[in-house]
């Protein structure tokens, strides 16, 4: 088993960081035990995103059934299915599957959108935000992209055009006070 986590990448501007965890091979997988159930709310700082590959997530010592995933179809971690969990169990279902947790700054929260964009669809995002794109095709202020798109938002406003279907989910730190 190879398990691959990168050096945090710092958002300065976002009060954001990234890090990224990969694994090299199908079957790879690794057990995360909590010190306390798992939170739904905005309390669990860190939100995860699954960006290459597929996943499964099993909940030992539960009933609750494995959840699979993939990068267009996965829901934001923490999900539903590991609410009051301490185990969770993440495999690999593909080769060089990935996922990002994304960590707000000390004293900040993270706050999320998840959309889905049909075809010739817009979506527009004021600066601050890191922006998590998966699709085939699309534009970013007129500049054509295809497959996963990482984009550190800090100055402009950006709009979004699905020019095929694609998913959008972007996070922004808020102080949590807020």
């Amino acid at each position: 088993m190879t398990k691959y986590i990168n050096i945090p990448r710092r958002f300065e501007k976002l009060n954001l960081q990234i890090q990224t965890t990969r694994y090299s091979r199908a079957g790879d997988s690794v057990l995360v035990e909590i010190n306390q159930n798992t939170p739904l709310d905005q309390s669990f700082g860190t939100k995860t995103v699954l960006t290459r590959g597929s996943m499964r997530m099993e909940f030992p010592d539960s009933d609750t059934p494995a959840r699979e995933a993939t990068p267009r179809s996965a829901k934001i971690f923490p999900i539903d299915a590991s609410v009051g969990k301490t185990k969770i169990k993440s495999i690999a279902l593909e080769d060089n599957t990935e996922f990002q947790c994304i960590q707000p700054y000390s004293d900040y929260k993270i706050a999320y959108t998840d959309h889905n964009l049909s075809t010739n669809e817009t979506l527009t995002l004021s600066p601050g935000v890191i922006l998590y794109v998966f699709g085939d095709s699309y534009d970013i202020n007129g500049n054509s992209y295809s497959g996963f798109g990482l984009f550190a938002i800090e100055n402009n406003t950006v709009i979004i055009t699905a020019t095929d279907t694609c998913r959008v989910v972007s996070f922004e730190s808020v102080p949590e006070a807020a």
